[in-house]
């Protein structure tokens, strides 16, 4: 069972040597504080989103701590007027971390622990009446099993968000739905980008061929 999430990593076109040392601290530090568990890690590229960087500058223009700060709003202004062209035509890099739960990682519990039902069945006079009810329980096992896989999924993802993702100043990701991950697969397979407004409108909701009764001649 494995789960996504995108990092939004911010625009470190400002940063300087102590930002990268922040982050390399943060990412050492829960390497060896909270990581317990396999990640993965992906990147692809994308047209890079000139249009988004524009409004994202213009919007921090408006920003009161600018307004007051001359020099910073002068900056601001030149890298607005010449970055757009700087920009135009190169990709951008989007950065994915995966997350697994593996079968084995919770089937011991199941078969090394019993239930309080379980272990009443050996105790003598008793257990022969409530054995009826765990006679079922190796046809739930894999049901159950399912279940703590993805509890322990959800968990890891929060724990990289929480312990990780959050504490870099400026990151942000989210985790990708079924839906993202299909056009992902699109672009990697059609070897072309594919740009939907809503991702639900890449998935058909009816039949690529469809049928009509003949009528009688």
């Amino acid at each position: 069972m494995e789960a996504y999430l995108e990092i939004d990593p911010g625009n470190m076109d400002f940063a300087m040597s102590g930002d990268w040392a922040q982050i390399q601290r943060l990412g050492e530090e829960f390497a060896n504080k909270e990581l317990d568990f396999t990640l993965t890690f992906h990147a692809t590229t994308r047209p890079f989103p000139v249009a988004k960087l524009i409004d994202r500058i213009d919007g921090r223009l408006a920003d009161s701590d600018v307004k007051q700060n001359p020099v910073f709003r002068e900056l601001l202004e030149e890298y607005r007027e010449q970055r757009p062209r700087e920009l135009a035509g190169t990709q951008q890099i989007r950065y994915f971390i995966g997350v697994q739960v593996d079968p084995f990682e919770v089937y011991d519990r199941y078969q090394d622990e019993q239930s309080p039902a379980e272990k009443l069945t050996s105790f003598p006079m008793v257990g022969f009446l409530v054995n009826p009810f765990v006679t079922r329980r190796n046809d739930m096992a894999d049901a159950e099993i399912r279940a703590a896989m993805f509890e322990k999924l959800e968990n890891r993802c929060r724990i990289l968000q929480t312990e990780f993702v959050q504490k870099v100043p400026g990151w942000s990701a989210h985790r990708l739905t079924t839906v993202e991950l299909f056009v992902l697969s699109m672009d990697f397979w059609n070897s072309e980008k594919h740009e939907y407004d809503d991702g639900e409108d890449a998935i058909r909701d009816h039949p690529t061929i469809d049928h009509q009764r003949r009528a009688d001649q």
